[in-house]
């Protein structure tokens, strides 16, 4: 190369290379340069759509010079503690953080020691599965979450296994038992398309919500499948139905309106008649993730009845993990088809093989599931916990020009921005701060109160 270019490139690794060790300082991807270091990306520091670039330097760099410091930055290593645990978010107040998840990831520390021949890799790949079989795993074989440690001397502060709560994100919409793994909830206002068609009329319109969440302890036998708080997309919140099929992409035929809690099934489309529709396919397949094991015997199932306009199912057969797997048959009425599975640990149900009956109509459809049992224990913490934090616990913050994203979360930041913009009102930071109630804090989450949204400025 010319010596031009050779001047550039080695004040491009020299910055590069500055960039990286303060970046594993930080323990963040890098999205903004600041006069301290690095701002994390927006959201939740990692999944913006930027962040892929970072890593994607670091290997280049990596292949351009055979310098381990962007190796190391560019892998998994870089979240490593050497007290014995992978780091499993890269906010400061979390660096004690560490998660089961985490244990899906080891086999590419194994991979990267065998390709570059350096054991280093594999080392903290053993040494996070020796501390995670120590530390997660409880006696009767289940896990927890998250497991807090000191990360100057390694010890386990406090053990979760998510949190349990009741959360109501409108006053049109019926309140929701859920399951809370991180134990945050995040909700995004369905404001978008036709998101609002398998909504009550008013819900999320005006200047005026009532929203609030506060913990479940319930362990009684009922249904574990409602959630009207559930939503299309990825979420934080459960139970969550998905599928492989939905009509034309529309909400009014969406999974999440399966679990929804209404059962008229007279009508088709628009609220209250939100199904699940298959578009005519053969092979439509609906799972319902519960976000963690529990305990069920028995579903029962709402077929939609619009006739003449549906057809319906004559049998379909459901899956768990255990794989058991049973077949049953189902007729052609308005009303509950109940099917008995006996005593099983699943997380995940799945309901396919479904077969039409011999009808002109292409429209069979589902309008509510129900999944009975008891949900897990609640989450055990250790005998040392942390003292409760002073700050909100409720933060809203923006997040698309007519859209608000409600947060809850023990570890709540500071809102966006000096605005936030929804149903095109703009609402003031400080106002909404101060119509922030906490009325309580129980088995690590908050109790809150949102009282009202109101229009201002």
């Amino acid at each position: 190369m010319e010596k031009w270019i050779d001047e550039a490139f080695a004040r491009a690794c020299e910055k590069m290379e500055r960039g990286a060790k303060r970046a594993a300082e930080q323990g963040i991807i890098p999205y903004m340069g600041q006069k301290d270091g690095y701002s994390p990306a927006p959201y939740d520091g990692n999944s913006w759509w930027t962040g892929g670039f970072w890593p994607g330097m670091m290997w280049q760099l990596y292949a351009a010079t055979g310098r381990d410091v962007y190796k190391d930055e560019a892998l998994l290593a870089g979240r490593f503690n050497p007290t014995g645990f992978i780091r499993a978010w890269p906010q400061a107040d979390r660096a004690g953080y560490a998660i089961i998840d985490c244990m899906m990831n080891l086999s590419l520390l194994y991979w990267a020691s065998e390709k570059t021949g350096d054991p280093r890799f594999e080392a903290i790949a053993r040494i996070h599965a020796d501390t995670t079989i120590r530390e997660f795993i409880r006696e009767d074989g289940s896990s927890n979450h998250i497991v807090i440690f000191d990360p100057k001397t390694g010890r386990a502060l406090e053990k979760l296994g998510g949190q349990y709560a009741v959360v109501q994100v409108d006053q049109q919409v019926k309140p929701a038992r859920v399951y809370l793994p991180n134990r945050a909830f995040v909700y995004r206002p369905p404001l978008a398309g036709d998101g609002l068609a398998v909504y009550p009329p008013k819900a999320f319109a005006g200047d005026m919500h009532l929203i609030s969440i506060r913990p479940d302890a319930g362990g009684e036998y009922r249904n574990l499948a409602e959630n009207p708080a559930d939503q299309r997309g990825e979420v934080e919140a459960y139970p969550h139905a998905t599928a492989n099929v939905e009509t034309r992409n529309e909400s009014g035929f969406a999974a999440r309106n399966v679990i929804d809690g209404e059962h008229i099934a007279c009508g088709h489309g628009e609220w209250p008649f939100g199904s699940w529709g298959i578009g005519a396919r053969t092979d439509a397949r609906l799972t319902l993730d519960f976000g963690r094991e529990v305990e069920i015997d028995a579903l029962t199932l709402y077929l939609r009845a619009d006739f003449p306009h549906d057809a319906y199912w004559i049998s379909g057969t459901v899956t768990l993990d255990d794989g058991y797997e049973k077949t049953f048959p189902l007729a052609g009425i308005d009303g509950p088809q109940r099917v008995e599975l006996g005593a099983h640990r699943t997380r995940t149900l799945t309901l396919d093989r479904l077969i039409k009956c011999d009808n002109p109509s292409v429209f069979p459809a589902l309008r509510q599931i129900e999944v009975y049992g008891k949900q897990g224990a609640v989450s055990r913490r250790a005998a040392k916990s942390r003292p409760a934090k002073a700050r909100p616990l409720f933060h809203v913050r923006r997040f698309a020009d007519d859209e608000v994203i409600f947060v809850v979360t023990q570890d709540s930041v500071l809102p966006h921005e000096g605005q936030l913009v929804g149903q095109g009102a703009a609402l003031n930071v400080e106002v909404v701060c101060q119509l922030l109630t906490v009325i309580g804090n129980i088995e690590g989450i908050a109790a809150v109160s949102l009282d009202t949204f109101r229009k201002v400025g």
